[in-house]
C-alpha cells in the first residue's frame, strides 16, 4: 500500500466515518505498543 491507496480505500469503504476509523486504528496502535515497536523497527 501507499498512502494514496490507503486514503481511497478509507473514503470509498467507510465514506464520512473514514477520519473516525484513523482515530481508532491509531489509538489501538498507540496503546498496544505497536507505534513503539515500528519506531524500534521489530514492529
Amino acid at each position: 500500500f501507499n498512502d494514496r491507496s490507503m486514503v481511497e480505500f478509507a473514503r470509498r469503504e467507510y465514506g464520512e466515518m473514514a477520519g473516525y476509523v484513523q482515530l481508532y486504528l491509531f489509538n489501538h496502535a498507540r496503546r498496544s505498543g505497536l507505534l513503539d515497536r515500528l519506531r524500534q523497527g521489530t514492529g
